[in-house]
């Protein structure tokens, strides 16, 4: 039997993305939902892809890359946790060279590609925090200078300070920036003439991010007070506006929080500062979102190399182990966030884009050190996913009785054996009951699936579908009701 009254979940609330929390309404579902693809269908609610492991060669989890601007048949260069630097052509990973030691980590190292007269297309990696800084030139192959900035044969220049724990590097105008301390040192596009602090800061202030704004074409400079590696104390942050070459900053804005990574996507610089993200508006940063982690940990922090685009899309690690995205489903409701990789309590090193509308991710489990690639816009192929779906906690002023779901599929569920999902309700005392475990038939295809009768009695309810096949994506879900007498 089915109620008089009934709750549709749909496209109107897949396109709206994940709310604030489950309790507010300024999303069409809850921020618990994980695993989602919603622009392989738009207006569907589909299963994550399926995740391919290129795993094969790596030795450490990958904490940098960049692209290789000249594509010579690698799509990619990647630099590990232990100073091994890769290639990667679409297909796999190949080990090109290794540093002497433990020169790189995450958070600290920058990896950038530049071109200059001298030397030509190189890739350039700052070391890790502490003493006799350097900055390492390799060549995508087999040379690598591992005193590329201090080397009297090279740039002879002085260690990079001690006292950071940002080192970020910047290609603006065909010159390379070094954000060192209170100082940015510019390497202008002869490779060899060295600006030495062309730009000194306050010595109390760090550099912690560099970015480019491409409304004004200007620098952007991330800087706090002190060594705040884990954004926990309480100085004071700035945003400074740089042309490249004066003395002087343009402007300088304080913000509330310690600015870890810049990332232009579709015209908006997006800025993440502590477990914020925002978007510069030229004087100030929007808030648009706190992400699922408190301050006081770096591993958790947003750094370059844990955030990427992929068309007009935002990539970022929203937690320790979670890729969120901030993009449009439909042009009509504008940007909207959802989570579309888990790795289940493991740490994401590195995210990044390697073409074909895949995202490449590496993170660590236990031991072991992980590189996978997900296609974002296909759900096709999966036989064993684990994507949650949890709606919005619906609340009523009366006990309600819940009497039936109905689920429309978005495509039509062909005959065989497998389990495609599983549909629950939550109650108001946080009990989870399983409502029906959701299989093909043997002999009838299904395009609308009914379980009636279903008599849970509550004032606060929430849907959760967990979707384990690509036919378990559906276009409409109705739970019928009746107000308890």
């Amino acid at each position: 039997m089915f109620g008089k009254n009934a709750i549709s979940i749909n496209w109107r609330d897949f396109i709206r993305g994940m709310a604030s929390s489950p309790e507010i309404n300024d999303g069409g579902f809850s921020p618990e939902s994980s695993r989602l693809n919603l622009i392989s269908e738009r207006g569907k609610l589909n299963i994550e892809g399926m995740e391919t492991s290129k795993s094969t060669g790596l030795e450490d989890a990958i904490i940098a890359s960049c692209e290789d601007p000249t594509y010579t048949g690698k799509d990619r260069v990647f630099l590990d946790d232990t100073g091994n630097f890769y290639s990667y052509n679409g297909t796999a990973l190949t080990k090109e060279d290794t540093a002497s030691g433990d020169l790189f980590t995450r958070g600290t190292t920058d990896f950038v590609a530049w071109y200059n007269t001298t030397d030509g297309l190189q890739f350039y990696a700052t070391t890790k925090a502490g003493a006799n800084g350097d900055i390492v030139q390799w060549n995508k192959t087999s040379t690598l200078v591992e005193n590329w900035w201090s080397a009297a044969g090279e740039l002879n220049q002085g260690a990079l300070s001690a006292l950071t724990a940002w080192r970020p590097l910047l290609v603006f105008e065909t010159y390379l920036y070094i954000g060192d301390k209170n100082n940015l040192h510019r390497v202008r596009s002869d490779g060899t003439t060295v600006d030495n602090s062309i730009l000194s800061l306050d010595y109390n202030k760090t550099i912690s991010a560099l970015g480019i704004d491409p409304s004004s074409g200007m620098m952007l400079i991330g800087m706090t007070t002190g060594v705040d590696y884990s954004a926990s104390r309480n100085g004071k942050s700035f945003i400074g506006v740089y042309d490249g070459y004066s003395n002087k900053l343009r402007k300088i804005v304080e913000v509330n929080g310690l600015i870890t990574a810049f990332k232009t996507v579709d015209g908006n610089v997006f800025v993440f500062y502590g477990n914020k993200i925002g978007i510069w508006t030229g004087s100030s940063i929007k808030f648009l979102r706190e992400m699922d982690f408190d301050i006081g940990t770096a591993n958790y922090l947003v750094y370059p190399h844990r955030v990427e685009s992929i068309d007009n899309t935002l990539y970022f690690c929203g937690n320790l182990d979670e890729i969120w995205a901030y993009g449009e489903i439909v042009s009509s409701q504008g940007k909207v966030f959802y989570k579309v990789v888990d790795v289940n309590g493991d740490t994401l090193a590195s995210i990044m884009n390697v073409g074909g509308n895949n995202l490449g991710f590496s993170y660590l489990h236990s031991t072991s050190k992980y590189f996978s690639i997900l296609n974002v816009t296909s759900s096709s192929g999966v036989t064993s996913g684990a994507s949650y779906f949890y709606s919005r906690r619906y609340s009523f002023d009366r006990p309600i009785m819940i009497r039936g779901i109905r689920m429309f599929f978005g495509s039509t569920i062909t005959t065989g054996s497998a389990e495609i999902g599983q549909v629950s309700i939550i109650d108001d005392g946080g009990t989870t009951t399983l409502i029906k475990t959701i299989t093909q038939d043997a002999s009838v295809t299904q395009k609308v699936v009914d379980t009636e009768d279903i008599g849970i009695k509550t004032s606060i309810f929430q849907l959760k579908y967990l979707m384990e096949h690509s036919l378990s994506g559906v276009e409409k879900i109705l739970i019928y009701y009746d107000v308890a007498e």
